[in-house]
């Protein structure tokens, strides 16, 4: 992910100008809406107005953002009907787990600085641990996310993200903060190998994604696609191999699509 977000921006006019001014946002402002938003504003997920102005300093960028996220204005509310109807907060209140983790996904930030800045955001009793579950939920809010801030991708199902979260966790577990960042670094964005080496890869949204079982969202152009090989398992269709003890071998391959 990291700045690459820069380069697959959302068609979505109203969500692009409204997201616009938090690809400048450093970890600092990152941190200090996370922490706002967690102390002062959360109440069942859902930000009306005012606290979102609270949150982001200027009154007329949270009016922007509000009406690209309102649910009577836009499909990026993630309110259901029921939801609507029972909360009584059709067109008063946003999801504000899904604007926060849409803002930390594009502030100018380094891409683990974000993956931590997420931890934090659904580490909701601040033990730095969060539940098997909680985590499933997070990539399902960093997959809508994604998808409003670029215009790609979808939903992946919550039976693919746990196959994926089941490499290294057990349902019903609790995730340690330094477990979750070397998960996100090996099986998610594929820093680094089971040996903790670097790989040299750059990650990209449509990586992010079909790391969840999600295809057909296009590479930025002139960028090839990621081949992974782990345990001898072909992850794409593309030959490669392995390294020669058998590990984790990750790179880039040229793909005329």
């Amino acid at each position: 992910m990291g700045n690459i977000l820069a380069l697959q921006s959302t068609k979505d006019e109203a969500t692009a100008n409204a997201l616009a001014a938090f690809r400048s946002w450093t970890l600092a402002q990152v941190d200090a809406a996370v922490d706002v938003f967690k102390k002062d504003i959360n109440v069942e997920f859902y930000m009306s107005l005012e606290a979102l102005k609270l949150l982001v300093k200027d009154d007329d960028l949270a009016d922007q953002v509000f009406s690209a996220y309102n649910p009577t204005e836009s499909s990026y509310g993630i309110l259901d009907e029921e939801e609507q109807l029972a909360s009584c907060v059709l067109g008063t209140y946003i999801n504000g787990m899904h604007v926060l983790s849409t803002l930390v996904l594009v502030a100018d930030t380094e891409v683990m600085e974000k993956a931590a800045a997420l931890f934090t955001l659904f580490d909701f009793n601040d033990y730095d641990t969060i539940s098997y579950d909680d985590l499933v939920m997070m990539f399902i809010q960093i997959s809508n996310a994604l998808k409003t801030a670029t215009g790609f991708g979808e939903e992946p199902s919550v039976e693919k993200i746990k196959e994926v979260c089941d490499l290294a966790f057990t349902a019903g577990s609790f995730v340690k903060r330094d477990e979750y960042l070397q998960f996100v670094r090996r099986k998610i964005l594929y820093l680094e190998n089971e040996d903790g080496d670097a790989t040299g890869v750059q990650p990209y949204v449509t990586d992010f994604f079909k790391t969840f079982g999600v295809d057909g969202i296009p590479y930025p152009p002139g960028v090839t696609a990621m081949t992974i090989v782990r345990n001898d398992r072909q992850d794409s269709s593309v030959p490669t191999s392995t390294t020669d003890d058998g590990d984790e071998a990750i790179q880039r391959v040229d793909n005329a699509s």
